[in-house]
């Protein structure tokens, strides 16, 4: 059996897990135009922008490391902020042919050109800094692609009347890679 620490001290590697003072609730403003044009009585060809920002969003920065000075160590290992540093902001515009359901079928095929960046998009794993160590007061340089930024994708789907009652449908996806932020220290 371990004798009982003295009052005040944490056992050796002990992690920590805080909220900043600070801490401000995360906010998303977002605007959307569209336009959509009758072709024919069933096709349609629609345009639509879609803007999004986000600012106050959730980071886990991990301020016990040997880059930040660790001033915790050795007697903490772990010391996670939860801050809301991080921030996004997503542009998307898409362009599209429709056919509504009609003599048995619809069918609409729709490209989409998007630029998704933020400074973290690990916002929702507190296990995880992937600040890479940057200084607390140097963070907007990990602005760049978030691991959901998809710049082209391509979708074609259909929904109609088979024969002997059946309905069908299908769906094609065409898409570019995602960026991978590999973890830090790798």
């Amino acid at each position: 059996e371990l004798p009982p620490l003295p009052q005040g001290q944490f056992p050796l590697f002990t992690a920590v897990r805080v909220t900043a003072s600070d801490f401000r609730n995360p906010r998303i403003t977002t605007a959307n135009i569209a336009l959509e044009q009758q072709l024919s009585p069933d096709v349609s060809l629609y345009l639509d922008f879609t803007w999004s920002k986000g600012v106050h969003l959730s980071q886990f920065l991990n301020i016990n490391t040997a880059a930040r000075g660790a001033p915790f160590s050795p007697q903490l290992s772990d010391v996670f902020v939860h801050t809301s540093k991080a921030r996004s902001l997503y542009r998307g515009a898409t362009i599209a042919v429709r056919k509504r359901f009609s003599r048995g079928y619809q069918i609409e095929a729709n490209y989409v050109l998007s630029k998704d960046m933020d400074t973290d998009s690990s916002e929702r794993d507190p296990f995880t800094d992937r600040s890479f160590d940057v200084p607390l007061s140097e963070l907007d340089r990990l602005y760049a692609p978030s691991d959901r930024d998809i710049r082209h994708k391509f979708n074609l789907f259909t929904y109609g009347n088979l024969p002997g009652g059946v309905v069908g449908n299908a769906r094609i996806q065409a898409r570019t890679a995602q960026p991978i932020t590999p973890t830090p220290g790798s």
